[in-house]
Order: structure tokens, then sequence, then C-alpha cells
């Protein structure tokens, strides 16, 4: 099916009247004069005359389409496969969507390399006379300044250094820099090029182009359902962890797809050894908490992660964690009374079985000069009240 880019050029195809118009007011009347008998003579004339309106007729016809062909060229007509005819200088400006959501896997492979390759196809469609300006929906923070018109072998370069992020795309802010560059530009013919999944978070709130000439074309890529489930956070709840106890380690999995998952397999993994596993099911567009129970042997840094089974987006499929376990722990006892006693004792018996704990004790009354950082765990007991300034 075919388009035009400047289809307010095809009102001059009226013009290809023009030939016909003069050839119809200037056709003169045959004036008739009677001769002898010329039997021959007009049986010659006859074909003459048949020969020259053939010739006149074919000369109007090869008029008109150069006019139309003239309108059409500068109403550079298209179909999906690009331009067809001569070609007219366009400023055009390219936006490339590399958020987050373009780092999926469809049928084809990674969507964001198959982004890239149609967004090269698209480049390699611009002459030299052209402008072309590819603008990234997420700005590399080294980006600075106002952005400015260049070539197509510029935004190649400029493409081949475009990576993925894990941000949200800005088409608003992106249509708005396009708007801005195309407002300057040099040529008649503007067109903006958006290549993107169009995740509706990042549709614009207001009509940018409303009152713009700008020709606004969606790249078409091959973006399908979006069937991801990702690890949102990953909670110790506060628990004080020492080796040889079992503590708990809480995951929460959010299912962002539209259909309900019972399929999912996840994974605990602490320090490169996967240690638990447990079957997961989460409702559309809802959280699920999993939970696992472990026990680690020594002290010192862990570092581990949680992995959900894969799916078409697999940048949120793990979520890593650290913690560390002290050889000792230190734990200031603020007492009021005797029975702080039995809780030094219970931590801290003797010197030859003390293994994790190493208390020191201090009255409410007495806390000028203690640097409360210096301690793991603060515990008050018997107080009545503590002043305020150490409160």
């Amino acid at each position: 099916m075919f388009n035009f880019l400047n289809s307010t050029v095809l009102f001059a195809a009226v013009a290809a009247l023009i030939p016909l118009l003069i050839h119809l007011f200037s056709r003169r009347r045959v004036k008739i004069i009677e001769f002898s008998s010329l039997k021959h003579l007009k049986a010659m004339q006859r074909r003459q005359v048949r020969r020259l309106k053939i010739r006149q007729l074919l000369l109007l016809i090869l008029r008109m389409l150069i006019i139309l062909l003239v309108v059409m060229a500068f109403a550079r007509p298209t179909t999906r496969g690009g331009a067809l005819g001569s070609h007219a200088s366009v400023s055009a400006v390219i936006l490339l969507d590399n958020s987050a959501s373009m780092n999926r896997y469809v049928t084809d492979g990674n969507l964001f390399d198959i982004a890239k390759a149609r967004t090269t196809k698209l480049l390699g469609t611009f002459g030299e006379s052209d402008e072309v300006t590819l603008i990234p929906m997420v700005r590399d923070a080294s980006e600075t300044g106002a952005r400015k018109a260049g070539s197509a072998a510029l935004a190649v370069e400029k493409l081949g250094r475009t990576k993925v992020t894990n941000e949200e795309a800005d088409l608003e802010g992106s249509l708005q820099s396009a708007a801005d560059l195309l407002a300057n530009a040099k040529h008649l013919n503007k067109e903006i090029y958006i290549v993107s999944d169009r995740q509706r978070s990042s549709l614009p709130d207001k009509q940018i182009l409303s009152d713009s000439k700008v020709r606004v074309f969606f790249v078409d890529l091959p973006i399908e359902d979006n069937d991801d489930i990702g690890v949102t956070s990953v909670d110790f709840g506060g628990q004080l962890i020492m080796p040889g106890h079992d503590f708990d380690i809480v995951a929460k999995v959010k299912n962002y797809g539209s259909q309900d998952r019972d399929d999912i397999i996840a994974s605990l993994f602490v320090d490169d050894r996967r240690v638990a596993q447990t079957d997961v099911s989460v409702a559309a567009g809802e959280d699920a908490e999993v939970r696992f129970t472990h026990a680690v042997s020594r002290t010192g840094f862990h570092s581990g992660r949680v992995e959900l089974s894969d799916d078409k987006f697999q940048v949120d499929n793990n979520y890593n964690f650290a913690f560390g376990i002290p050889d000792q722990f230190n734990l200031l006892l603020i007492k009021g009374n005797s029975a702080a006693n039995f809780i030094r004792l219970a931590l801290a018996p003797s010197a030859e079985i003390n293994q994790y704990w190493s208390v020191k004790e201090a009255s409410p009354d007495n806390l000028t000069g203690i640097n409360f950082f210096d301690y793991d765990v603060i515990l008050v007991t018997g107080v009545n009240a503590i002043d305020p300034t150490f409160a």
C-alpha cells in the first residue's frame, strides 16, 4: 500500500490537466473548401490526419505523465519497504529504546539485538544529503550538552556504542528532544522513527507533536507477550546469624505477565552451592513470598543469590546478597538491676566456653564515652529511663 511523505504536494497534481486544457482550447475548426475530384489526395490526407492525431494524443499523455511524475517525486511515495522514486533530502531522528524491557528474548533472539539490526537497515536507506540523528531513550551519563543533527554514518557509529540499560525508557523526553532538533532542521521533509517495544510505562502523557508536520513511523519489532517473573527483594528479617544455627531468607517474587504461573522453580545458592530449591506459584500481576531455611558452618563473609528458572526476561531472575558473621559478637549490656547478671552468664558463662559473645556492662547513668557503633547488639534490661541524648 502506497503512502506519501509529503502528501500536501499532491494538490499540485491538478497541474497535469494543463496540457489537456491547452489542447482542447487550441483545437482549430477545419474549414471545408470544395475542389474538383481529388480522390487519391483525400485518401492520403485521411491517413496523414489520423497519424497526426495519434502523435498529438501521445504527446499530450506524455506531457501529463511528466507533470504527474514530478509531483509524485516531491510527494515521496513510500511503501513498508521504504521510499520510491527520486530521493528528496530529509531530516530524520531515530529514537532507539535501550531500556531494561528491551533486554528480553523472543522467538528470533534478543529483542535489543533485533532492534539494533533493524535500525542499521533503516540507516542504510538514507543518503549523504540527509540529516540523521540517533537518540537512545535512556541517555548515557557521559553524553553531555545539546544534541545536534548529524549524518547516517555518525548515527551508525553511535548505534554501535549504544548499550541496553536497566532503566525505564523516557519516550516523552526523547520525543521532545526530537521535536526541538527538527524545529531547526534545514530540510522540508521531517521524520521520526521509533524503535521500541512500547511499554505502557514509557508512553508520553502529552501530545508533543500535535502541532507539528513531522511524520512519525514505528519500526516493526517481534514484541510478543511479556511473560516475566522476577525477584524484587531478599530479606533476612533482622536475624542474628550464628554458625551452626538455622536462619530464614525470604525472597519476594513478582509476576509481571498477564498469565498465572505455577511452573517457576526458585533456588537458593550460598557460597556458589545450591542449598535449597522450591516450586513457586504466583498470580498474574501479583507478588509471592518464597521462604528458605539454611545454616552456615563458619564465621566470615558469605555470598549468595536467589535464582528463578529461565523466562524471556532473564535480567531479574537473580537477586544477589551477602552477609558477614563476625568471629565474636560485641554486646553492650545496659543493666538497671541484678537480672542482667543472668543474661550475661547465659551468653558468656565462662572464658573457657565463651565462643561468640564479648559482653560489656554499663550503667544507664554512666554512658558517656561509650561508642554505640562498636557493638553488634545493645541490650537494655531493668532500666526505667535513659537520658534522651543517649536514647
